[in-house]
């Protein structure tokens, strides 16, 4: 053996006894000592030399499990080096098992506080935690899968439901299924592996929503319309929330005009009314940023010969004009003027009516500014 085989001989065993003794010294039942030792280990991984080592030889399971959620819950002070470490070991998770040789999944991974945090990445730790057979669930019944959907990790999603996964899963605190997740990360590529295995299109969570209520990407929407078309699912396209708003509400809301068109032209009711009597014009009327909503929602029902109630009353007898003139909005006025609202019984807004404007609306209305 050359001298400089023997050096790097030397070098590997001293790192791998320094990875091992240091794993000795440390109390993992105490979060400062883990945190401790992940800061002690950037030198020594960062200059690793040889072969990288097999981590079940060094690490019980439970601390690989404890270290890597260290680093999720304290990615601000602790380095990543740690877990590209782990991942570069080629370390894969292992499920515990029962008397029968059956996968235990009731068990808190990294996994499940990734999405607690909503941390921005998640991707690679489904390298570690690869076990798509496996569906990991917390006691608070989020499971591996929900936190895919909601990361919009596509390929993690397509192994899951190829393997059986329910797709119409429950999130337990929410009521929440698969499809009202994806919501959040907007990938009408896992929208689609959804709904083409299953997943119901018109489910409700706890608050009364629908999918419907909660997609704001145009690009998932047209895939949600266009694969639930395919597969001649009936939407519940008029389906109310508990404040008994429906989607097309949501949509004037909050000036979503390509929601609110491919709505319309799916037979959304442009006169639904809510649980304060608010139509969606109601709520056009009210929004603090002028950005052509209102007339693309005279446009789009004039083209399909639908009547908008232009004098509808809420629970509290105001009409869109009466809301519009609170709201200081011209552009909403001049529109109203020209589809012929009643003025016959308007009565300028009283100095309550402005408060009250204002109190329902400021806080709601700072997203459109």
């Amino acid at each position: 053996m050359s001298s400089s085989e023997s050096a790097n001989n030397l070098t590997k065993d001293s790192n791998l006894e320094q990875l091992k003794c240091s794993r000795e010294n440390v109390n993992w039942e105490i979060k400062e000592d883990r945190l401790e030792f992940l800061r002690q280990l950037y030198p020594l991984i960062f200059d690793w030399q040889g072969q990288l080592p097999n981590l079940r030889d060094i690490f019980r399971r439970e601390e690989i499990d404890l270290l890597i959620i260290d680093y999720v819950t304290n990615d601000d002070s602790i380095d990543n080096s740690f877990v590209d470490f782990v991942l570069a070991t080629g370390y894969e998770d292992e499920p515990d098992v029962d008397e029968n040789g059956k996968p235990l999944l009731l068990r808190t991974t990294a996994v499940h506080h990734g999405y607690r945090l909503d941390v921005d990445e998640i991707d690679y730790l489904f390298e570690i935690y690869n076990r798509f057979d496996v569906n990991y669930t917390d006691e608070d019944g989020l499971t591996h899968f929900h936190v895919a959907c909601f990361f919009g990790c596509d390929d993690v999603v397509k192994n899951f439901l190829e393997l059986g996964q329910d797709p119409n899963i429950l999130l337990l605190e929410t009521g929440d299924s698969p499809l009202h997740l994806t919501h959040r990360c907007g990938s009408d590529d896992v929208t689609e592996l959804l709904l083409r295995y299953g997943a119901d299109p018109n489910w409700t969570n706890k608050k009364g929503m629908t999918p419907l209520h909660l997609i704001d990407e145009y690009a998932v929407t047209k895939v949600f319309f266009r694969i639930n078309d395919e597969r001649c699912q009936v939407l519940q396209i008029d389906a109310r929330d508990e404040d008994g708003d429906t989607p097309l509400h949501v949509a004037a809301s909050r000036g979503d005009k390509q929601m609110a068109t491919i709505l319309l032209k799916k037979g959304a009711n442009p006169n639904s009314v809510n649980a304060k009597g608010f139509t969606p014009l109601h709520l056009i009327c009210q929004r603090l940023w002028s950005d052509g909503m209102v007339e693309l929602f005279f446009k789009m029902n004039d083209e399909l010969n639908q009547l908008v109630k232009i004098d509808a009353r809420d629970k509290l007898g105001r009409t869109p004009f009466q809301w519009a003139v609170a709201n200081f909005s011209p552009s909403c006025i001049d529109v109203l003027f020209d589809h012929d609202a009643d003025l016959s019984s308007f009565v300028f807004p009283s100095a309550s009516d402005f408060d009250g404007f204002f109190e329902e609306n400021c806080d709601e209305g700072e997203r459109d500014l």
